[in-house]
């Protein structure tokens, strides 16, 4: 019997966990019809474009950042969508709530404490340690039937806050075949970027304090002392800018601006802004740089290692637990440009082991978050959430 999930989300934007919670719609198991409940906005596009039916909730920009009138505003608006989204539940026969945040998560429990369908969250980032990170626990954990962390760093997170909702892991599915290095070009950008073929780092992903931008912008310049044509490029933006977000990602992109200035590294640091041909810029690298200090799961470094690119990757986070240092990638502490630099200038030395570490990083991308594994574990925490309520 096919049963009918509901996918919630709080936001109209697209992120990492919007853009894999998607992989649901582009393969679909049989088990599940998905119907998808958000704001109007790019992420509703997305999901009509698939295929998918959606309708409208109210969702919040609020974070987990207390304010006294943000807050009270977000949780308002979330009290709103629960309540919505337990009319939709009653009207199109849901049979699971599936949240995609924990603000969702928050609909979500609202919607059944009025004695709407039992709910998931698949939790893709890292909450603070907050007074309102408690409130939030007090009011989703009772309530939830299993909380789905998206590595063993994020699992052991929501531990270490005392939830105490059954949990697993799923890690994200990664379509391979986009990320294919027989399919792409590994010259196609990198004389644009890195004239004359010097040495090209990058990080690829949103602009925000906790990526530790600056940390590869100061190792940069720790390398240049002996790799003086060396190179970084920063592909992405600002994802989340409203008055109510966590970081004042707008002041954090000025500051890393400033801060190639005050090193003097001109044109050596390429601000790319957001792209369309990720592939083919991860294709151009002599290694992906991903020095946050702490990251939930870190997409971008299992789409690297997919095309076979080295990864050096922080100690701190999802991405640190499953990579192996000196096997399928190199790994750092965060906050320490001098270890990054060492890092680099460890890839640059050694191309023949760079290069056997980007294979083994196939493997290893192939292992954790190949579509198939994953969205049958998915579909199995479905079924156990279900089966448990």
């Amino acid at each position: 019997m096919q049963r009918t999930v509901l996918v919630l989300e709080h936001t109209a934007r697209m992120s990492g966990a919007e853009m894999v919670t998607m992989e649901l719609l582009r393969e679909e198991p049989k088990r599940f019809r998905y119907l998808w409940a958000c704001p109007e906005g790019p992420l509703a596009e997305e999901v009509e474009r698939l295929g998918a039916r959606h309708v409208p909730v109210t969702g919040t920009a609020g974070s987990m950042r207390l304010h006294p009138t943000h807050t009270p505003a977000a949780v308002a608006q979330l009290v709103r969508t629960g309540i919505e989204a337990r009319r939709l539940a009653a009207r199109e026969g849901v049979d699971l709530i599936h949240a995609v945040s924990m603000r969702a998560g928050i609909a979500a429990a609202v919607s059944r404490r009025l004695g709407g369908p039992p709910f998931v969250v698949w939790q893709h980032d890292v909450m603070p340690r907050r007074a309102l990170t408690r409130a939030i626990r007090m009011l989703v954990d009772p309530a939830c039937s299993l909380l789905i962390g998206v590595s063993p760093h994020v699992e052991a997170n929501l531990r270490e806050l005392g939830f105490r909702t059954p949990t697993r892991v799923v890690f994200p599915p990664v379509r391979l075949e986009h990320f294919d290095p027989e399919r792409v070009s590994r010259n196609g950008l990198r004389e644009g970027l890195s004239p004359g073929g010097a040495p090209l780092f990058g990080m690829v992903g949103q602009i925000s304090p906790w990526k530790g931008h600056d940390t590869a912008i100061r190792a940069l310049a720790e390398l240049r002392r002996s790799v003086p044509d060396a190179r970084l490029v920063i592909a992405g933006g600002i994802t989340f800018d409203e008055p109510a977000t966590r970081f004042d990602n707008a002041a954090y992109e000025r500051e890393l601006h400033e801060l190639v200035d005050e090193l003097d590294l001109g044109e050596a640091v390429i601000f790319a802004g957001q792209r369309k041909d990720v592939p083919e810029l991860l294709a151009s690298l002599d290694a992906l740089l991903l020095p946050s200090w702490d990251e939930p799961f870190g997409t971008i470094v299992w789409e690297a290692m997919a095309m076979r690119v080295p990864v050096i990757v922080s100690s701190v986070g999802g991405p640190g637990d499953e990579v192996t240092d000196g096997h399928d990638g190199l790994v750092a502490p965060p906050r320490e440009p001098a270890a990054w630099a060492a890092a680099m200038a460890r890839i640059l030395d050694d191309p023949e082991a760079a290069r056997r570490m980007g294979a083994e990083a196939r493997s290893t991308a192939e292992r954790y978050s190949h579509p198939e594994v994953s969205l049958e574990a998915l579909a199995d925490a479905h079924l156990t959430a279900l089966s448990s309520s």
